[in-house]
């Protein structure tokens, strides 16, 4: 569940520092690499509001977003991230940002709106680049709702179109366990055979 949550973690842009402030901004992007994000949220906050104009302003609106992600303040990190995108169509961030809308939709138990934000993502061929991470988290929305053969048509649609994707293996873990849940321990043996080429002794003995 957390593999979107340390890609966008890892993610980090590096502007040329132009003007006052960047003090400002570079304490809260530290704060926010070393996890402090309270204290990331109020610099990016602080920064938002004090340097509106700045070259960096574009920066810390999708840091303030990740920073509300990351201390599970969903419904705000969505409205930083909807601002930023209305703000800055044309942002270098704006397939992570996108991603994380879905993505904190689905933590808030939005299904609805995360289900539709997934689906967006997957239909912008611009966007293809996190295909798998969207048809991952789709796949979560649907199982979460127990809506488990759409779960597996998601599952199975990111095996065959992200064949290179370190999100293929799991996906078939998942779809093995999504079968031993439904007692179905045989397919699940058989989708588990797939990744590892031998029975897994706990769905062989159930």
């Amino acid at each position: 569940i957390h593999i979107i949550i340390a890609v966008l973690l890892c993610f980090s842009v590096h502007p040329v520092w132009a003007q006052s402030g960047e003090s400002e901004y570079k304490k809260a992007e530290k704060n926010l690499m070393a996890g402090n994000f309270k204290e990331a949220i109020t610099g990016f906050s602080n920064f938002t509001k004090k340097h509106p104009t700045h070259d960096l302003i574009q920066y810390a609106f999708y840091n303030l977003g990740r920073a509300r992600f990351y201390n599970e303040q969903y419904k705000e990190a969505i409205a930083v991230f909807k601002e930023m995108l209305d703000t800055f169509p044309e942002h270098e961030a704006l397939a992570e940002a996108r991603l994380t809308i879905a993505e904190a939709y689905r933590y808030i138990k939005s299904y609805t709106e995360a289900i539709r934000d997934y689906k967006a993502i997957l239909k912008d061929n611009s966007l293809r680049s996190i295909g798998d991470q969207a048809l991952y988290g789709l796949s979560w929305a649907y199982y979460e709702q127990k809506d488990f053969d759409q779960a597996i048509t998601a599952l199975r649609t990111l095996i065959k179109e992200y064949k290179a994707s370190p999100l293929a293996a799991q996906a078939r873990y998942f779809e093995a366990n999504i079968y031993s849940q439904q007692g179905q321990p045989q397919k699940a043996i058989d989708t588990f055979n797939k990744v590892t080429g031998v029975k897994d002794p706990v769905l062989a003995n159930e």
